[in-house]
């Protein structure tokens, strides 16, 4: 009796845990670990078999789904989404392997009725003792109209976009980091290694076009390397887009992209502050196509503000001159600048600051 009881009460705990949704365009739908499948125009029709979180700490060990990734809560959707319609969110961690690095990840979608995109956000957070380096990324399969095989792969990289089609479009784009590198390989059993996983993550090269053959394509695409504090949280924010042509795919990504603003919180660093010298994080982040900069100085010192493009070639100069102890703000429009990543530079006396932000039309 206790085990048909049991069995009763797992398949009823089965059927109300919704583990997707669509938005009448494009859905998405998550496993227990984490691995997130993408569908278009509706959930019988797969396009990406897998889009996977990749955390690196060296050459011998990464976070990746096959090898790491256990469940810490189900996938569910949201009755109450922080954004949009709706909300998808699963939490996974590798406490059951015991590999490092030791990290927990909050994974969510976000999804708007009518819309051909879905925006996903990996909240990552380090549960090493110490500090450590990590390239962040994401493991591709596609399956293109429940296919796998024979599709291209494109890599836009100065506007951190992936596109990948084969009668249909299937796109997706970096929002809060840009695309630090970028390898695709043909599928083969056993090609989840961590020391290649590494090397794909930070070797700062391209495949700009991939031809899959009848297996297959695996894309391996990451992020700078960041510094992973103790229990900190670092979130990395992806548009995911569907379309019958590259046009509208773009159009869908653009669309996607303008979301972001309203989310503009979850992009802001940590104030980062010397004694009581600091430079904030700008608001709003991204932006388009103006924002404001602010910073506090502890003492009268000289102080310089610029901005520079993501290659440190200088844009404008902000600020130059004498100023007094306190705190001070500065408008910036990029109306004539491309969209991109920009680096803005705070020297004040002996100290140097500086911070990333995005441009976004």
């Amino acid at each position: 009796m206790k085990k048909g009881f049991w069995l009763i009460t797992l398949l009823v705990n089965i059927t109300f845990a919704q583990n997707y949704f669509e938005t009448g365009h494009i859905g998405i739908k998550s496993d227990n670990f984490g691995g997130l499948s993408i569908y278009s125009p509706h959930m019988i029709t797969r396009q990406i078999d897998r889009i996977s979180l990749l955390v690196s700490k060296d050459s011998m060990n990464v976070f990746d789904y096959m090898g790491d990734a256990g469940s810490v809560s189900q996938p569910n959707v949201v009755s109450s989404p922080e954004y949009g319609d709706y909300q998808l969110s699963v939490t996974i961690d590798n406490s059951y392997s015991n590999q490092q690095p030791s990290v927990q990840a909050e994974i969510s979608a976000f999804g708007w009725t009518g819309s051909s995109f879905i925006l996903l956000r990996f909240n990552v957070t380090s549960k090493e003792t110490a500090p450590f380096n990590s390239y962040l990324g994401l493991e591709i399969l596609p399956i293109i109209n429940n296919s796998f095989g024979f599709e291209k792969v494109t890599l836009d990289h100065p506007q951190s976009i992936i596109s990948i089609n084969k009668k249909k479009f299937i796109g997706l784009r970096f929002l809060s980091n840009r695309v630090y590198s970028h390898k695709v390989i043909e599928w083969v059993a056993g090609y989840s290694k961590d020391k290649d996983f590494y090397q794909w993550l930070n070797s700062h090269k391209f495949d700009f076009t991939y031809n899959a053959g009848k297996d297959g394509s695996v894309i391996v695409t990451g992020i700078e390397s960041i510094l992973l504090q103790p229990n900190s949280t670092h979130s990395l924010w992806i548009a995911v887009a569907s379309a019958d042509t590259l046009t509208d795919l773009n159009k869908s990504i653009d669309s996607a992209s303008q979301k972001i603003p309203q989310i503009v919180t979850d992009f802001e660093d940590k104030e980062i502050i010397v004694e009581e010298f600091g430079l904030k994080q700008n608001y709003p982040n991204p932006f388009n196509p103006a924002t404001r900069i602010e910073f506090s100085l502890k003492e009268d010192c000289r102080v310089n503000l610029t901005v520079c493009d993501i290659l440190g070639r200088e844009v404008t100069t902000l600020i130059q001159g004498e100023y007094s102890k306190g705190s001070y703000s500065v408008d910036f429009n990029g109306s004539s600048l491309s969209s991109g990543i920009y680096i803005y530079r705070l020297t004040a006396g002996s100290l140097f600051f500086s911070k990333k932000m995005i441009l976004l039309k």
